[in-house]
């Protein structure tokens, strides 16, 4: 059985509003993304729920994870690309397992949106009125909301992709190694995953 549940909410989404908002609505609104974005560390890598994962950057033709821990996501994320490339891919896994261990094992996992963009954020009286599109939640990297909130964007004007990079950049814990490697798989596995 699948329910879908639907409720109108007041607003405007981000790339509409962010460009009328003051100084302080704006700070205000920073404030908020980071406190939706820490999240309590979980043991594995998966949606809510323990099913298999979705995303949309990875391949959706099949079922993968969810995985007991960061290591087997790695794992996972890396299996295909070591078949389509194996010197690239080995390089970029050792690459990510290094920057991954150079942080505490309870920063590893965090509670993540995964699909935040200026078309899932509304804004209402300048300040977040709802955060929209929840299907790709779930514990996941801690590297991943930010690199996800710049990949998920999607196509729009040169002008909101400048001024959602920078809210990102202000807003979610950069991290550029991680970043980078993430890239790098994507060009390799792409939606083969």
């Amino acid at each position: 059985m699948c329910w879908v549940i639907m409720e109108y909410m007041p607003g405007r989404t981000w790339d509409q509003a962010w460009p009328d908002l003051s100084s302080n609505e704006r700070n205000k609104i920073q404030e908020q993304m980071r406190d939706y974005i820490n999240g309590s560390p979980d043991g594995y890598v998966g949606p809510v729920g323990n099913h298999h994962c979705w995303d949309y950057k990875l391949d959706t033709s099949q079922a993968y994870g969810p995985f007991p821990s960061l290591q087997t996501f790695y794992d996972h994320l890396l299996s295909t690309a070591e078949k389509l490339n194996e010197p690239v891919a080995s390089s970029i896994h050792r690459d990510l397992l290094n920057v991954a261990h150079s942080h505490s094992p309870s920063s590893q996992t965090i509670f993540t949106h995964s699909d935040l963009a200026p078309r899932n954020i509304l804004i209402h009286n300048g300040e977040i009125g709802a955060i929209l599109d929840w299907e790709q939640s779930g514990w996941w990297p801690y590297w991943w909301e930010h690199s996800k909130s710049l990949f998920a964007i999607g196509p729009v004007a040169e002008e909101v992709r400048k001024l959602w990079s920078s809210f990102v950049g202000e807003t979610i814990p950069v991290y550029n190694a991680e970043f980078d490697l993430d890239i790098g798989i994507y060009e390799i596995v792409g939606p083969q995953l």
